[in-house]
């Protein structure tokens, strides 16, 4: 599965990021909103997992 991840926290987007590697998982992604819209353009995803409240998104 092609998931996305979008949080400002550089921690916990990693330690996801890390997690669903593992699980076998292709895994991508952003610390903004701004960022995410660019990526995700080149990259069609079957989930998004995504911070709520994030400055500058």
């Amino acid at each position: 599965m092609k998931i996305f991840l979008v949080d400002d926290d550089d921690d916990l987007r990693g330690a996801l990021q890390e997690i669903l590697q593992r699980a076998g998982h292709e895994v991508r992604a952003a610390s903004n909103g701004t960022q995410t819209a660019q990526l995700l353009r080149d990259w069609p995803v079957d989930l998004v997992v995504c911070d709520m409240l994030m400055p500058d998104s």
